[in-house]
């Protein structure tokens, strides 16, 4: 599994907010692909996790 978490202080509210139709597309990325995607905000600052399965299929390994 790869594990990426990427946050920002004070950034605006990304959970259902403007860009969420864009947030929702990535968050089907992943889960198509068998990982997971999530949005979280909270005093001022958004926390973006994903977590992907790293499968030979995925990196593109032949």
């Amino acid at each position: 599994m790869l594990k990426i978490e990427v946050g920002v202080e004070g950034a605006q509210t990304l959970d259902g907010g403007s860009g969420s139709a864009d947030l929702d597309a990535q968050r089907e990325r992943a889960e198509e692909l068998g990982g997971s995607w999530t949005v979280s905000s909270a005093d001022g600052s958004t926390r973006i996790t994903a977590v992907l399965p790293v499968t030979e299929e995925v990196a593109g390994v032949r």
